[in-house]
């Protein structure tokens, strides 16, 4: 067999990735215990004023709007009230925070700032005289931390994409024209971020994980976080953090007790109040984002309702609410961030109460809860074409996946997937129906630098749960999820007589409906 037509990016209209979550109900416990390093106390909602009902709310309206929720965690006064994963993302795994980076980056400064190591009134360029232009422009050289922190650089918004094509990112920063006096302007630039990550690098010799690990992450009890690396070996500071869901429970909690953990102050609380604090205000825009114009702190966004919050491209947040003393946690992909955030204003927010419910009044809760999953592609178990294509090596021209031979063998309902590749190598999945499949092979999202890959080996492979069915009699389709990542792949093969035609969708299409 010869592939048909070379595996093609569409755009997806519809609702058959309409995603929703399987909640995990918790055993739930009466202690009104503050958080602590090691446990966070599970309470049920309505001890904590919440009444059960919203949260199924909340659930049902993130879904029939087109959020696909992976992981969320809901505290109240330190207290875990609804928690809940979908399969097979779960608790214990690490997810890509894109932006959300930003807030731990900010606060290894902050950390930084009150050991003493420098001030944020310091030039950046005064940091790396190797790496600096011979001729330093007047606003380069009046440039600060602060101005990093702020997202008042200066420089056009193409500087982030500038400097990550490049092999020097620092060198990249500092030949990048600062167009504006800095501080003066709101210009979002990711690898502004990146500079305050390789100054903490450049001072102390640790890469900010390590700087944080220490400091942050073993005193309020985060677990296993990693995060990516640029070419130099600096942390990408912007993104490319992987942290569970309790990992940003705890640090949104430790943020609303204002550096606080079990009596130690872990951060200065004068930096919290200062990175969450307005510290410039957004461009006016007509667009329907309210929460994108309510001003930026030190890499942290305020919200209305007199919230903040950390957030991450497709729905990765640590909202804050002070208020309500509430901390609300997604890991998610989604094409509008703002939706989500509406929805939280609109099911959660306005039925917190200042006093214990009737716990009767969440009857059902963790029954519903319990149903919901991320939905498996509608079709068939098995096709009468599958005896005759199973096991018959498709033989590729240049492709996407670069890919040379890919192999079907259907056992049962399900699939063995195998694919060779001189150039990204050989790997084995299996496709189960209406049930996931974890292995690794090599990701197929292409032209994302964003994307954190979950890599399991040099050779760039991610983990990867894999599900499929028989769309038609002779179209077998199966999903490649990435679910260290918000993204997935929807793989389409059509076996006509003499060819086979490959189509790939990416999520990124897919979730936004284009």
């Amino acid at each position: 067999m010869k592939l048909f037509s070379p595996a093609s990016r569409r755009r997806f209209i519809g609702t058959a990735f309409t995603g929703g979550v399987s909640l995990l109900s918790s055993a739930w416990s009466s202690a009104k215990e503050g958080a602590s390093a090691s446990v966070l106390s599970r309470v049920s909602p309505e001890s904590e004023g919440l009444a059960g009902r919203h949260v199924i709310d909340f659930i049902d309206a993130m879904r029939a709007a087109g959020h696909e929720l992976h992981g969320l965690m809901i505290l109240r006064n330190g207290n875990v009230i609804a928690e809940g994963w979908a399969d097979p993302y779960g608790p214990k795994i690490n997810h890509s925070m894109y932006s959300l980076s930003k807030s731990f980056t900010s606060t290894a400064i902050g950390i930084a700032v009150g050991e003493g190591l420098f001030e944020i009134t310091d030039k950046v360029v005064s940091f790396f005289s190797d790496d600096a232009p011979d001729e330093i422009s007047e606003n380069l050289a009046v440039m600060e931390i602060r101005h990093l922190l702020m997202m008042s650089a200066g420089m056009a918004k193409s500087a982030s994409s500038s400097v990550f094509n490049s092999e020097n990112w620092v060198r990249a920063f500092l030949r990048e024209p600062v167009l504006q006096q800095p501080g003066t302007t709101f210009d979002y630039n990711t690898a502004a971020t990146y500079m305050l990550s390789a100054i903490i690098q450049k001072v102390t010799g640790e890469k900010v994980i390590d700087f944080l690990s220490p400091r942050l992450f073993e005193k309020i009890g985060i677990v296993g976080p990693t995060w990516d690396e640029c070419p130099l070996g600096i942390n990408k500071g912007g993104f490319g953090l992987n942290i569970n869901t309790e990992g940003l429970a705890r640090f949104g909690q430790l943020y609303l007790q204002k550096g606080q953990w079990n009596g130690e102050q872990v951060v200065a609380e004068a930096w919290i109040n200062e990175a969450t604090r307005k510290q410039i205000q957004q461009e006016e825009d007509d667009n329907v984002n309210p929460d994108w114009q309510q001003g930026y702190g030190y890499q942290f966004w305020r919200c209305r309702h007199k919230a903040f919050r950390g957030d991450g491209a497709f729905g990765q947040f640590t909202i804050v609410i002070p208020e309500k003393q509430v901390v609300v946690v997604m890991s998610s992909e989604s094409a509008s961030m703002q939706g989500e955030l509406d929805l939280v204003w609109e099911h959660l927010l306005p039925h917190f109460q200042d006093r214990a419910l009737d716990t009767a009044s969440g009857d059902g809760l963790s029954e519903r809860l319990s149903e919901m999953a991320v939905p498996f592609l509608k079709g068939e178990n098995t096709s009468e074409r599958a005896a005759a294509v199973s096991g018959r090596a498709i033989h590729f021209p240049s492709n996407p996946l670069k890919l040379d031979t890919l192999t079907l063998e259907f056992i049962g309902d399900e699939a063995r997937v195998s694919g060779e590749s001189a150039a990204k190598g050989n790997w084995e999945v299996v496709s189960g129906f209406r049930k996931w499949h974890k292995g690794a092979m090599p990701v197929a999202i292409s032209n994302s630098w964003l994307v954190s890959l979950g890599k399991t080996d040099q050779k760039g492979f991610s983990q990867v749960a894999v599900s499929g069915s028989w769309k038609e009699e002779d179209t077998y389709e199966m999903v490649w999820l990435y679910f260290e990542t918000p993204h997935h792949d929807l793989v389409r093969i059509q076996f006509d007589d003499e060819e086979v035609k490959l189509e790939l969708f990416d999520s990124l299409s897919l979730r936004k409906g284009k």
